[in-house]
């Protein structure tokens, strides 16, 4: 929205750093409004503010947006129908303790009300189309693969002034709403994650995916094929309203739907980006990874991605994933990399320096024949195909991936084309923890990890402080100031250099926390779990 000329917002009842929201929608360009910018609400609970007073701090936003005369886009996070649903006295129909889930719907139908019948009092309100939907049914959990009865959620888009009121029975998803509302704003709509503009052509065939624990599923036309973490397949009849559970289905045909590429691949996408997670800098089990990964029906059998980074060290870091595999295995590649025969004789280079926007290597031919050594190792593993692509970030640097398969005759060319499909979405990904990664580095250097932490929980605003009981270490080098005016100067900061190894390396390995260099002098802490004396020094 914002390359469209608009000023995103979020605005939510509680505190922001939960579940790390601040830091995820600021660094996707959002301003973020949390409890901290709501004084004095009418209500609260562990969740925050009531919904009333949420919406009345959405309105005064949206006045001073509109005022500005820019364009507007804001999402509104309520809790309400959450445990333990608990109310102000005094609303009709909803009891302020022990009314339960009833009484949660009842209170966001009046807040709800309350907040549309407030705004149209605004002048922008004529102007602005509502979307109102959820993010899951009552219950998440239970016996069934995939409960849809619990993923069944309403979709409301209010605009008295440009939308007729109208219902659609045809099946829509969450990844629908994003087209659907751009399209009634006349914008396109350009992404790797299979969403449609329902109300384009309500008649067109709809896919919906799922993942819900371990399991990942694709509804098409009732049929809902289920990919269980043990490599198990089922697939049932699935009818809207029918309470009871799910009718079989034809296995062949509905399977069909889970092997023929694009739904299976897309399966890796929705896991993927569900539990972000699954690539960190600091490696994890790949068994996470590679549930998605082998359900993908391409015969994966590694991957590789290579991203360059910001650090004083590093130049970047790769990423290995093997079917079978305990581990991701994590490289660090320092600086010098690029001058060693190692960089200089793989595919990547070719991706990184010379723009190429594919790499294919068949591994069945003649060892003879291959252009670089990888190539021989990989074969000799007993892999059949090679394929190297960029990933491309949002700031235009490029960055890479690889895909090998074991199976005869290697990757078809569909299979090609859906693992390039799907890219962005892992880019997308990828980025998003190499530029947390790289705020982390950054943070640490100039203030230290714990006040780099508290930062990047949203801890930013002017009077933001805490209390702790510690330690606090600051020494210099003694005869510095002379020093400086006799010494040559790549022999002082050598000097310099030396001086902070010795006193950086202790420190840490004793707990400390070494918050900067000023100058000479280095300024530490060291926490106590309890208050320190008075008399301590």
């Amino acid at each position: 929205m914002r390359q469209h000329g608009y000023r995103s917002s979020f605005l939510y009842g509680g505190y922001g750093y939960f579940d790390n929201m601040n830091y995820f929608y600021s660094n996707n360009g959002f301003e973020v409004l949390d409890r901290a910018a709501i004084p004095n609400p009418r209500f609260e609970n562990i969740w925050g503010v009531a919904d009333e007073d949420l919406f009345d701090r959405a309105l005064a936003h949206y006045d001073e947006q509109a005022r500005s005369g820019q364009p507007f886009f804001s999402m509104i996070m309520t809790t309400s129908n959450h445990k333990p649903f608990t109310f102000r006295p005094g609303i009709p129909g909803v009891k302020a303790e022990g009314g339960g889930r009833e009484s949660g719907v009842r209170y966001a139908d009046f807040a709800l009300g309350r907040f549309l019948r407030d705004a149209r009092r605004h002048a922008w309100f004529d102007d602005t189309l509502f979307v109102v939907v959820a993010d899951h049914g009552a219950r998440v959990y239970g016996r069934a693969q995939i409960p849809l009865r619990s993923y069944e959620i309403p979709l409301m888009i209010y605009a008295p002034a440009h939308v007729q009121p109208r219902t659609v029975t045809a099946l829509t998803t969450q990844l629908d709403i994003a087209p659907t509302v751009l399209g009634l704003l006349g914008l396109g709509y350009e992404a790797p994650f299979f969403g449609q503009n329902v109300l384009a052509d309500p008649g067109a065939e709809r896919l919906a995916f799922f993942s819900h624990n371990h399991d990942v599923a694709v509804l098409r036309n009732g049929e809902l094929a289920v990919l269980g973490l043990q490599k198990t397949r089922d697939s049932y009849r699935y009818e809207p309203g029918y309470e009871p559970g799910y009718e079989s289905g034809s296995d062949g045909q509905v399977l069909g739907l889970a092997t023929d590429g694009a739904p299976a691949l897309a399966t890796v996408v929705t896991v993927v980006v569900a539990n972000y997670d699954l690539f960190t800098l600091h490696g994890v089990p790949s068994s996470r990874l590679s549930v998605p990964l082998q359900r993908s029906n391409l015969a994966l059998a590694r991957a590789s991605f290579h991203v360059r980074t910001l650090h004083p060290q590093l130049y970047g870091l790769g990423f290995y994933w093997y079917r079978g595999r305990d581990e991701i295995r994590v490289f660090q590649a320092g600086h010098d990399t690029r001058r060693t025969d190692m960089y200089r004789l793989s595919p990547m280079r070719l991706l990184f320096d010379d723009g190429v926007d594919e790499i294919r290597q068949s591994l069945e031919i003649d060892a003879a024949g291959f252009a670089f050594p990888l190539y021989g190792e990989l074969k000799a593993e007993g892999l059949t195909d090679y394929l190297a692509l960029p990933l491309t970030f949002s700031d235009g640097k490029v960055h890479g991936t690889t895909w090998s398969s074991d199976r005869k005759g290697g990757f078809t060319d569909a299979e090609v084309g859906l693992i390039k499909a799907v890219l962005p979405a892992f880019g997308l990904l990828i980025e998003i923890h190499l530029n947390r990664r790289i705020a982390v580095n950054l943070l640490d250097a100039y203030v230290g990890h714990r006040a780099g932490e508290r930062i990047l929980s949203g801890q930013i605003t002017r009077g933001s402080g805490e209390t702790i009981p510690a330690a606090i270490w600051f020494s210099d080098l003694r005869g510095f100031t002379a020093m400086s005016e006799t010494t040559a100067r790549d022999e002082l900061l050598d000097r310099l250099n030396q001086y902070f190894d010795a006193i950086a390396g202790p420190v840490s390995e004793r707990g400390g926390e070494i918050l900067k260099f000023i100058g000479d002098a280095v300024l530490a802490i060291f926490r106590s779990p309890t208050t320190v004396p008075a008399r301590g020094r």
